[in-house]
């Protein structure tokens, strides 16, 4: 439900479909399942980080960057934890 609730934002946020038979949506469900079991097991990390590959993303990307920011902020608000910001990279 987790994957799906996530997926659903993206596909709004991005305005288009995602191919979910295509590598890049499998190993993009593979970090979604890591994150899922780290929310739900407490043991999502907030430490600072080197934030210059954000910079980058933010800069280069930024409809992606907004994207991500709309997940991030959906899954803070949903299950009531912080994530650290490289999260958004992945």
């Amino acid at each position: 439900m987790f994957i799906q609730k996530v997926i659903q934002i993206l596909k709004y946020a991005c305005h288009q479909e995602i191919d979910e038979h295509s590598t890049y949506y499998y190993r993009f469900a593979t970090h979604l399942r890591y994150l899922t079991q780290r929310i739900f097991s407490n043991q999502i990390s907030i430490e600072k980080s080197d934030s210059s590959m954000l910079e980058i993303i933010k800069l280069q990307y930024p409809d992606a960057y907004q994207a991500a920011e709309k997940v991030l902020n959906f899954i803070q608000n949903e299950y009531n934890c912080r994530l650290a910001s490289d999260e958004l990279i992945y």
